[in-house]
């Protein structure tokens, strides 16, 4: 694919396979108009629309005919004669009946009009090219459509509406001012003097590494959020996970039985609590076990701990009230031994239909362990939505209301850390002695290569080519 040429491209803009009250079909390029004029004609008349007497960005009504005089579809055109328009360059829009069979022929018939049909993610790489976005806006495009929840949607809108550029453009500043510094002290160099204060000249790097550092946790920390939170239920058989499971997804999608061991393998679903995307698995129940079929079912379920990004512990209030302490702590070094560090663990004590109050042991191990405690009823729904609550208050962290996100893509996290090693290594020179001002320069202009590489200031076609081939056709 070269997404680097000229061409008149059109696609599908609207959902392709899906029947819908409208559809849309983009042209972009330099013979877009000529292009969309081949196949519009007005509707009384049966003539062909005057370009001299088309306003750019107004809505007409239209005939779509294809080259052989059959009419097409009855619909609306609008042509947005660049640079006015998303991708710079002049667009028509052809507004159709949605129906998938009459779009891909109104397509063909554009295409024989003289367009190419556009591949993935064109329009969004010639809005790019033509200065209409950074490529951080053009990737939040992609991510906006692709969102699984209200923060990665609004995350991916805030970038689209370019709030992280202050912050971008300010780290690149700071690199610019050092390197300024360094210049000069290279003129002064070729006269055996050094008037660049190195001490000074660390401290700012220093705190441009903070910032950075900084930016690239709080892109962490959102990630479960944005992408979906890994949510396992994990505890002893019978304990009622099978059935918070099915109480949290409002439907019986796990077997629950009185038999310990029915849940052999990992169930898993994904459901929305309030407006926040987990991902839950059921596991089977962790005992020592000599069936081979229950253990494997087990090694499974410490696998599904593993990579969860929260943990329900299900313990039976029944069953449990009556052990001791030291019972449930041996219990939860287990558990957390095969935990992420950063995963969060909440524990939901079943049975409060049973129960009048939370037994003794178990609260004071809660306490002990610093784990958020909820009493609740698998079987009658009890507190369940209280348990909702703390489990996503867990992730609050994740929620900001400023909305002035800088990083929002895996590519952008890591190429932060590129050129915070970059400066790591210019700042290692100063501190060990090898002040020279020409090495250090080096080092310098590779981090601020790499913080440009965000905004697509400095990135390569290769680059390029495989940022815009995720796109959908038509974006």
């Amino acid at each position: 694919m070269n997404y680097f040429n000229e061409d008149t491209i059109a696609a599908i803009a609207s959902a392709p396979e899906v029947a819908a009250a409208v559809g849309i079909i983009r042209i972009s390029g330099p013979r877009a108009w000529p292009t969309a004029a081949a196949v519009l004609f007005k509707p009384k008349a049966g003539t062909p629309f005057e370009a001299a007497a088309v306003e750019s960005h107004r809505l007409y009504r239209a005939l779509v005919r294809r080259a052989d005089g059959q009419n097409l579809d009855d619909a609306m055109f609008v042509w947005m004669k660049g640079p006015h328009s998303f991708t710079g360059e002049d667009v028509v829009e052809l507004h159709l009946h949605g129906n998938p069979y009459l779009l891909r022929r109104v397509l063909q018939a554009v295409c024989a009009a003289g367009a190419r049909e556009a591949m993935p993610g064109e329009f969004s790489f010639r809005a790019f090219r033509n200065g209409k976005l950074s490529l951080a806006q053009a990737e939040s495009i992609n991510d906006l459509i692709s969102s699984k929840s209200e923060e990665s949607s609004r995350r991916s809108l805030s970038q689209l509406l370019g709030h992280g550029v202050a912050e971008l453009a300010l780290l690149k500043r700071e690199l610019v001012d050092r390197l300024a510094e360094i210049e000069v002290d290279i003129d002064f160099s070729d006269q055996g003097l050094s008037i660049l204060d190195y001490d000074a000249f660390d401290a700012k790097l220093g705190r441009w590494q903070e910032r950075v550092a900084a930016l690239r946790q709080e892109f962490l920390d959102s990630r479960p959020i944005a992408e979906g939170v890994r949510l396992a239920l994990v505890g002893a058989p019978n304990s009622g996970k099978s059935s918070l499971f099915n109480r949290m997804l409002g439907e019986d999608r796990s077997i629950v039985s009185q038999q310990a061991g029915t849940t052999r393998d990992v169930v898993r679903e994904s459901i929305y609590l309030k407006d926040v995307l987990f991902r839950l698995s059921d596991t089977a129940g962790i005992r020592a076990t000599a069936d081979s079929i229950e253990a494997e079912g087990i090694d499974r379920s410490f696998g599904e701990v593993r990579t969860a990004q929260a943990v329900i512990w299900v313990l039976d209030a029944l069953a449990e009230g009556e052990g001791s302490i030291g019972s449930l702590e041996s219990r939860w070094a287990e558990l957390k031994s095969h935990l992420d560090p950063s995963a969060r663990v909440i524990i939901a004590c079943n049975k409060a239909d049973l129960v009048k109050t939370t037994p003794r042991n178990i609260e004071d191990f809660a306490k002990s362990a610093g784990l958020p405690l909820n009493l609740v009823s698998a079987s009658t729904g009890e507190a369940i939505r209280g348990l909702i609550a703390d489990l996503v208050a867990l992730f609050a962290i994740s929620h900001t209301e400023s909305g002035n996100f800088v990083l929002s893509r895996w590519r952008h996290y890591e190429v932060l850390g590129s050129a915070y090693e970059a400066v790591a290594a210019a700042r290692a020179k100063v501190k060990s002695g090898e002040r020279f001002p020409d090495l250090l320069s080096i080092d310098l202009r590779t981090a601020l290569s790499k913080v440009g590489e965000i905004s697509g200031e400095f990135s390569s076609e290769d680059l390029l080519h495989h940022i815009f081939a995720e796109f959908c056709i038509g974006k």
